[in-house]
């Protein structure tokens, strides 16, 4: 039964991020972004910034990314 009057994906679509395996037990399952970025990744990160506040300002990092499709973003066609 729909709430608020909105049905997915017919109305709204929706897309999580980080392709969490939770995602496959939503009804109906959660379209997602992958982002393969490891703790270890993250760890290094922290540990910059801690020891030098100023050690990553102005940095960026681009991860690739990856859109998996599952049923709460498509919508038949009319």
């Amino acid at each position: 039964m729909p709430q608020k009057g909105l049905v997915i994906p017919m109305d709204v679509a929706v897309v999580s991020f980080n392709n969490e395996p939770v995602s496959a037990y939503f009804s109906p399952t959660l379209s997602s972004i992958n982002q393969p970025i490891t703790a270890m990744t993250t760890v290094r990160l922290l540990l910059r910034q801690i020891e030098s506040p100023e050690a990553l300002r102005g940095e960026t990092r681009v991860f690739d990314t990856q859109l998996i499709i599952h049923e709460a973003s498509l919508r038949n066609k009319l």
